[in-house]
């Protein structure tokens, strides 16, 4: 037996899966990206009623990948507003984890009972402090660990 890997954003296996590439295990990062897949006639119509969460197996957490000895202190989210730091994410436009990362800072400033001015603030402030917007996870990844680039991945 053997294993064929096949490794990119979600988007991009969800549409390479429904385009032909043979798979008998996609982890995509989107409901959307799944349902690109079911469109694609691949999944069982009703696939998302058959456990509970709606067939989804797990949540996900977003973590801060900082610099050796955190030098910047970096704790939390508001410290990613500060003009100090420099951020590396993926652009939320092409990537599935990129879009959990937006969402997980939304809900944090919303989880301090910003209004929603002072949260769009804080996201162009934040998004302002992106260094590199690479198009998915593994690229953001190595613009952090190999290139050098910023003091916190968001992943």
């Amino acid at each position: 037996m053997s294993v064929i890997q096949s490794h990119g954003g979600s988007g991009k296996q969800a549409l390479e899966v429904a385009n032909g590439l043979e798979a008998d295990v996609v982890t995509l990062a989107l409901e959307g990206d799944v349902q690109v897949v079911a469109d694609a006639g691949l999944i069982e119509d009703g696939f998302a009623d058959e456990f509970e969460q709606e067939s989804s197996p797990y949540t996900s957490t977003i973590v801060f990948l900082v610099r050796k000895g955190n030098p910047k202190s970096i704790e939390d989210w508001d410290d990613l507003l500060r003009e100090d730091v420099g951020v590396i994410t993926p652009n939320p436009k092409t990537s599935g984890g990129a879009r959990w990362n937006y969402l997980a800072a939304w809900y944090y400033f919303e989880s301090q009972r910003q209004s929603e001015e002072e949260i769009t603030e804080n996201m162009k402030t934040l998004y302002h402090n992106v260094l590199v917007l690479d198009s998915g996870a593994r690229g953001a990844t190595t613009t952090f660990a190999e290139n050098g680039q910023g003091d916190v991945l968001t992943a």
